[in-house]
């Protein structure tokens, strides 16, 4: 017989039973009949049933291995409890198995350690028995779900999505046999307590294999706190709490079921632990949202969110739109992990998000570029097409990271989807642009602004600091010509560049003036001085607007602009 440890727990592969409900073959209609004697506490039908299955041809069906596995080990739990003293004969029928199937199975051989409770036997079981080495795919990072969008900045690392649903690693010989060996446990103590449960899953963690655990495993360890919920004489609540905190997530609704049945919950129900089921990766059932819609404590938009759930009705959008709009109305830490949980569970919910929810969402993460980024993908994945306010986020993001190479990816990608910059594109731009220091681009984007006949206040106070005094007085003449008032921030702008005797100087008539644009336009020693003295609000325009190399028209119309300002600053 071969020593080979090989996955072979009654859980199968994906952690999921294969029996279908309606077993038609032999071999699965004797493992049927012993499962139901055996949970019907009928010895003499299990230990017949078991003699039948024995005499049938196993090892020509592979397939059913899983359920041949778990039938065989309640055969010898049973005859183990009628003639506990032969346990030579209980080692035969380990070795008829292992012999049938040539392996090694850890979960018929823990069946035969001696313990008071399923922790102690597993270390008694390691003990004699010990897991194989460790391989690489023992080692492997636990799956999580999240999908990993590299963006193109090392600085900014991958982004990843939050994990939903929740997925778990087939893992190598070890992972396996230390599996098989709580499976074992679990089905000779069937009775085990909330402790006993977490004593098996504090074991499973010190051996590195929780993130290996399958969902019916879990569901298995479960059973107490479930059991417990079911009494009614304990706080379900307080049940789950304590659950969750063992590190056993739901992996069915049933828990959630219980808690929708609360009279008065202490959390929301839906804002708490509808999503909270969600983020488990559980679907909601309808009987699930059948108890819920009976809770009295729902409200009435709550109310017609189950309603709508349950008919398949598209306006449950409204309810996550409604939720996300919250978040993002509020600062604090983790806020944007709660956003990005909301939307994958609304996703997860069956609901497609429109283009509106997914620019929520960007924008959110405006501090987060990579997770951004890793948004415009979901958008685009899943068929929404997005807009300029799309892009017009994804374009302002990179400036507060100074990667002025993203920009030119992201007005690529608004090209190709047949967008144009538009005015806040390119107010974006000039932002980036001037904390970067990128003084020419900077430039072609004021020119563009100009040009649009786009400008405004906080236009210019961008621009203005990204020369010496006499480009900044150029930008605050042509501020003028469009109409605007000086701002604080221009003001602050100009005396921090007064650096000699004629920009000082220049600096004290703009204080005489007020700093106010009629008492500028208005003073002769700024509008007209006496040559030889301090350039005048026009010749450091010209100054301006020849650097950023505009044509002559423009000059022409633009000197004309503030002509007509001055004029118009004398005659009130």
């Amino acid at each position: 017989m071969s020593q080979e440890v090989t996955p072979s727990s009654p859980l199968g592969a994906s952690g999921e039973p294969s029996m279908p409900s309606e077993p038609r073959h032999p071999i699965l209609l004797t493992c049927s009949r012993l499962f139901d004697a055996f949970k019907g506490g009928n010895n003499c039908e299990v230990l017949q049933a078991f003699d039948e299955l024995q005499m049938l041809e196993l090892e020509e069906f592979p397939e059913f291995r899983s359920e041949v596995l778990s039938a065989w080990g309640r055969g010898i739990l049973t005859a183990a409890q009628m003639c506990s003293d032969d346990v030579e004969h209980l080692q035969e029928m380990i070795e008829d198995y292992e012999g049938r199937f040539n392996t090694s199975s850890a979960f018929l051989r823990a069946l035969m350690i001696d313990g008071s409770n399923p922790a102690e036997v597993l270390e008694r079981f390691f003990s004699e028995q010990p897991p194989p080495s460790p391989t690489s795919d023992d080692e492997a990072t636990p799956v999580t779900g999240r999908t990993s969008i590299a963006t193109q900045d090392d600085n900014l690392g991958d982004a990843q999505l939050p994990p939903l649903p929740p997925k778990v690693l087939f893992g190598g010989a070890r992972a396996n046999y230390i599996i098989d060996s709580i499976d074992s446990v679990t089905e000779k103590f069937r009775n085990f307590s909330c402790q006993e449960a977490v004593a098996v899953m504090s074991l499973a963690s010190r051996l590195n294999v929780l993130h290996f655990l399958p969902a019916k495993l879990i569901e298995k360890l479960q059973r107490p706190y479930i059991a417990r919920m079911k009494t009614k004489t304990e706080d379900v609540e307080l049940v789950f709490t304590e659950m969750m905190e063992a590190g056993l997530k739901p992996v069915n609704a049933f828990p959630f079921t219980f808690v929708f049945m609360k009279q008065q919950p202490t959390k929301p129900l839906l804002d708490h632990y509808y999503i909270s089921m969600l983020s488990c990766g559980v679907k909601p059932m309808d009987s699930s949202l059948r108890v819920l819609l009976r809770n009295p404590s729902l409200t009435k938009e709550e109310r017609f969110f189950v309603k709508r759930r349950m008919d398949g009705g598209s306006e449950i959008e409204v309810w996550y739109d409604k939720r996300l709009s919250q978040l993002n109305s509020i600062e604090y830490e983790g806020v944007l992990e709660d956003a990005s949980r909301l939307v994958q569970c609304m996703i997860f919910d069956g609901v497609i998000p429109n283009k509106i929810i997914f620019n929520k969402i960007i924008r959110m993460a405006k501090n987060d570029p990579g997770l951004a980024e890793a948004w415009y993908k979901k958008m685009i994945d899943m068929g929404v097409q997005p807009n300029a306010a799309t892009f017009t986020t994804m374009i302002s993001l990179w400036k507060h990271h100074k990667l002025t190479d993203s920009v030119d990816r992201w007005i690529s990608e608004m090209n190709a989807r047949g967008m144009q910059l538009d005015t806040a594109n390119y107010v974006s731009l000039l932002e980036g642009y001037v904390k970067s220091s990128n003084r020419s681009r900077a430039q072609s984007c004021f020119k563009a602004l100009l040009a649009r006949n786009d400008t405004s206040a906080h236009t210019y106070n961008c621009i203005m600091g990204l020369g010496p005094f006499d480009w900044a007085f150029g930008c605050l003449a042509a501020m003028l010509s469009d109409g605007f008032e000086p701002s604080n921030q221009a003001k602050e702008t100009l005396v921090s560049l007064a650096k000699d005797e004629i920009s000082n100087s220049i600096i004290d008539e703009l204080a005489a003036a007020g700093w106010r644009k009629r008492g500028i336009l208005t003073s002769t020693q700024l509008v007209a001085p006496p040559r030889g003295t301090t350039p005048s609000l026009q010749d450091c325009m010209r100054l301006m607007m020849r650097e950023m190399k505009m044509s002559d028209e423009e000059m022409k119309r633009r000197s004309e602009l503030l002509t007509a300002e001055v004029d118009l600053a004398k005659r009130t």
